[in-house]
């Protein structure tokens, strides 16, 4: 079934998940009553539709997880302005534009970003430049054509998983790509990565660069 338009009379709740489960239908506008929420989770549903506007009024939401539904449309910088406690957003395999400002400055710091199927390019998102939190990142098969941002290793410094494969990201991989000491796993297979292999951090466990232009010796 859907999600019922009363769901906005419960003004005190902390927490909704609703995930893995048959729902369908739309987001009712009346989420975005909800502002004591924490933690809104959506994810492996059936939900088509836009993401409602009125979900920038959740200022206090840590979580937003709607990943691996059918939603569609822009989600836009007036969208996420109000989630200024931002924390973990999942917008996972749905059929999404992000659409901000280059100059966009986000109000949150995220840990956890998955926007893995979602339209990010064709630049580099520049407003991850401010993520300097960031520990786990899905960007892959984002439609990104574009090269590395010569912030890429200062920004993400502390990030232990980033996955940014299936897009068409060109140049070179950062020289000083060593320093970023807390990554574990890499995935930069199937885009247009050419030029030598720089030393990689010793903390790697998984690496995958596969399916690139890559040359020279391995480090």
């Amino acid at each position: 079934g859907v999600i019922p338009n009363w769901i906005g009379r419960w003004a005190s709740l902390v927490i909704l998940d609703l995930s893995n489960n048959q729902i369908n239908g739309s987001v009712p506008s009346e989420i975005g009553t909800l502002t004591s929420l924490l933690t809104l989770n959506l994810s492996n549903n059936q939900i088509t539709g836009l993401v409602p506007s009125e979900i920038s009024k959740l200022n206090n939401l840590t979580s937003l997880i709607l990943g691996w539904n059918n939603l569609s449309g822009v989600i836009t910088q007036e969208i996420l302005a109000g989630l200024t406690s931002l924390r973990w957003i999942d917008l996972s395999s749905n059929s999404l534009k992000i659409a901000v400002h280059a100059n966009w400055l986000p109000p949150f710091i995220l840990q956890y970003a998955y926007f893995a199927s979602c339209d990010m390019g064709p630049q580099f998102p520049t407003w991850l430049q401010s993520q300097i939190e960031i520990v786990e990142l899905d960007i892959s098969c984002a439609g990104i054509f574009d090269s590395l941002p010569g912030w890429f290793v200062s920004t993400f410094s502390n990030a232990s998983w980033m996955n940014i494969s299936y897009n068409g990201v060109s140049g070179t991989l950062p020289t000083n790509m060593e320093a970023m000491e807390s990554l574990r796993r890499l995935y930069f297979n199937s885009n247009h990565l050419t030029g030598p292999i720089p030393k990689l951090p010793q903390s790697l466990s998984v690496l995958d660069i596969s399916r690139n232009f890559l040359s020279g010796p391995l480090p």
